[in-house]
Order: C-alpha cells, then sequence, then structure tokens
C-alpha cells in the first residue's frame, strides 16, 4: 500500500512538471516565433512525453484495478470457506 502512495505521488508530480514544461514551452514559442524549429521540436517533444506519460499512467490505473479486484475475489472465496 505504501509503495501504491509513493507511485501516485510520482505521477502526480511527473504529471506537474509536464504542465509546467508546456507552459514555458509556450512562453518560449512566442519570443522564438511560432514556425521555429526548436520551438517545434520542443513541441513535438513535450507532447510526445505527454502521450507516453499518460499511457503509463492509464496502465498503472488498470494494473491496480486488477489487483483491487483480485484482493477482493481472494477476500469473498476465504469468506465462503471460512465463514
Amino acid at each position: 500500500n505504501n509503495l501504491v502512495v509513493r507511485i501516485k505521488t510520482s505521477i502526480e508530480n511527473l504529471h506537474s512538471r509536464l504542465d509546467q514544461a508546456s507552459k514555458v514551452l509556450q512562453t518560449q514559442k512566442r519570443q522564438l516565433g511560432k514556425h521555429s524549429q526548436a520551438g517545434q521540436e520542443a513541441t513535438n517533444l513535450v507532447d510526445g512525453l505527454q502521450a507516453e506519460f499518460a499511457q503509463a499512467a492509464t496502465g498503472f490505473k488498470r494494473v491496480l484495478q486488477q489487483r483491487t479486484d483480485n484482493l477482493k475475489e481472494t477476500d469473498d472465496r476465504q469468506r465462503q470457506v471460512y465463514g
């Protein structure tokens, strides 16, 4: 359970950092110009990281749900056997 809390905290921190990176990027793109190569490369990088992060977070939630379901099933079976 402690591990789950630590992972959730890490996910929240990563999400916050990606949001900050996106905001900094928007500011820098205004300074560089919308069509600058550096701005476009940075946008592609941040967008890619956000997409990978979303997939990882979704996977983590799926695993947590499976774990919860398995624990519930185990608990239900034990109650049926032991009363």
